[in-house]
């Protein structure tokens, strides 16, 4: 049965690469039936996107990844509990994709999965963000729930699906309705840029990657990389959000990065801390309206930054 759905499903890959190929408005269309993951990936042409030149977008599909759903849902969520958020999303994706070209898990560095689950626990460790998975903050959300006059549905503070993993976590706009989480005043008025160049600092210089793991389920560094039987020293071991290492299924993110991936990414990291300082640090002297340092921006987000 196994290899009879294999061959299903690579069948159905090279079709659907066969059929975008014939239209125009696809590009640089491929099927990868033999990843963890079989994915259609391409590039769609002329649809307006404002984070490339010429207005594209790429795209995976994905075969029989209920998942992928769910941790699209996730994400969704983080990026609408305030706009920076999704600011240095885009940002971070452009980047690591344009800009540095570490985007990528089958060359050995990371997926941009991956990358927006880094964006995540940075933003969570310095409270930027609420963990949108903690029981206790579930538990607080309830709560408030029950004590209301029976307009909102309490959350399960546990959701299994088939697959026994637990889906079960707070939406944005169950955060914001309840008032149960609020940002520090501290932190309102800081800008994407500075939110970018703490993103670059603190995994280039701070965060402790050969004792600790990565885990926006956990929401704070204290997971320990002894908890995931193949976690490397000299690399981020990154805890998928549903696929944990206490979970039937194990699923370390960070597994696809090779050594040179992970030097790569270290050092890219370093270089755009460096780069964002003297974006900030001109933009503090001059002002906004003034002449910014084209060769970090480029450097940043590639050549088209500027276009």
């Amino acid at each position: 049965a196994g290899a009879e759905y294999t061959n299903i499903v690579k069948r159905n890959a090279f079709w659907m690469q066969r059929t975008l190929e014939r239209n125009p408005l696809f590009e640089d269309v491929q099927a990868v039936p033999w990843a963890r993951v079989p994915v259609v990936r391409g590039r769609m042409l002329r649809v307006g996107n404002p984070g490339s030149a010429d207005g594209s977008i790429q795209f995976d599909i994905c075969f029989g990844n209920n998942r992928a759903v769910r941790n699209s849902k996730l994400l969704r969520e983080y990026a609408f509990i305030n706009e920076r958020v999704t600011y240095v999303m885009i940002l971070i994706k452009i980047w690591a994709k344009a800009g540095v070209d570490i985007a990528s898990a089958a060359d050995g560095t990371l997926s941009s999965y991956t990358w927006m689950n880094l964006v995540i626990f940075y933003l969570q460790v310095i409270d930027f963000v609420p963990n949108l998975q903690s029981k206790d903050l579930i538990g607080e959300y309830n709560r408030w729930a029950t004590a209301g006059d029976g307009r909102w549905e309490r959350r399960p503070a546990t959701e299994r699906l088939e697959d026994s993993l637990d889906y079960a976590h707070l939406t944005a706009a169950e955060i914001h309705r309840s008032g149960i989480w609020r940002q520090p005043e501290h932190l309102r008025r800081v800008s994407v840029s500075s939110l970018l160049l703490g993103f670059f600092e603190y995994y280039a210089f701070y965060f402790n990657r050969t004792f600790l793991a990565i885990s926006i389920r956990v929401g704070r560094p204290t997971l320990l990389k002894t908890a995931f039987r193949k976690a490397q020293m000299d690399r981020f071991c990154i805890e998928d959000p549903f696929e944990t290492h206490a979970s039937s299924e194990v699923h370390d993110l960070g597994m696809h990065a090779s050594e040179d991936g992970q030097r790569w990414i270290t050092e890219k990291m370093q270089c755009s801390a460096e780069a964002m300082k003297k974006i900030i640090v001109k933009i503090e002297e001059e002002g906004p309206c003034r002449e910014v340092d084209v060769d970090s921006i480029n450097f940043l987000w590639g050549d088209d930054a500027m276009h």
